[in-house]
């Protein structure tokens, strides 16, 4: 992934705390009118439906949008927000359908507030969330998911901690609807991490989006020249 798009990813992340919260709470733009983020934790498990509130941007704290919320899959741990006024000013390029073996960066916050870009490559993709190879860390939910054009690919959504010494999985990946076997825990180290992605073309199938906001115009999109600076 280029700078050019490195930089214009940034753009599209916003938070829903405020500058004097300890907690930064991830929230991704991903069509003109709709943001994304994970439903579980203190604040984000309040909302209800039809809640209304503002969307601080990260990279430029002057853009604040007001949202409501227009889905909530507690199920599946994550919230829709549906822009009230102003569109979202950046989104990314369009979005991709998730495979096994590919290669993504997530983009999240970290405790500082400070925007974090991670490497990884998904592991396992079919029914329910996606498994991938970033180190999973606290505070790395509602971190976006691109693949390396600038295509959203999903969210994380870390909704189960697993102690890997005592690792339990008879569903899947988690909570999938595919039975497996129970993991032999075993041949498990503990220092071993899984990110948990869900899919945003799941979410969109659960979801009336106009197909046309779901793309930047030809003219907004980065360059995709090599340049220094790559991840």
């Amino acid at each position: 992934m280029d700078q050019s798009t490195i930089q214009y990813l940034e753009k599209v992340i916003f938070t829903t705390s405020i500058s004097s919260e300890k907690s930064k709470r991830c929230v991704v733009a991903f069509a003109r009118r709709n943001a994304i983020s994970y439903r579980h934790g203190t604040e984000h498990s309040k909302f209800e439906l039809h809640d209304e509130l503002v969307l601080n941007n990260v990279k430029n704290p002057n853009i604040i949008i007001r949202v409501s919320v227009v889905f909530i899959s507690d199920r599946n741990d994550y919230i829709v927000f549906q822009t009230i006024d102003d569109p979202f000013p950046d989104i990314p390029i369009g979005y991709e359908i998730i495979y096994r073996g590919q290669d993504y960066r997530s983009l999240g916050l970290d405790f500082n507030r400070g925007l974090v870009w991670k490497n990884g490559i998904i592991s396992s993709a079919g029914a329910g969330y996606i498994n991938g190879s970033s180190p999973c860390e606290k505070g790395d939910s509602g971190s976006a998911v691109f693949d390396l054009t600038g295509r959203i690919l999903g969210i994380v959504v870390d909704k189960k901690s697993f102690k890997f010494s005592n690792l339990n999985i008879s569903k899947g990946t988690v909570d999938s609807a595919i039975e497996t076997p129970k993991v032999n825990c075993t041949e498990i180290a503990d220092h071993f991490n899984i990110t948990i992605i869900f899919p945003i073309h799941t979410v969109l199938s659960n979801l009336d989006v106009p197909e046309e906001t779901l793309y930047e115009p030809v003219e907004k999109k980065p360059n995709f020249a090599a340049e220094e600076g790559t991840i």
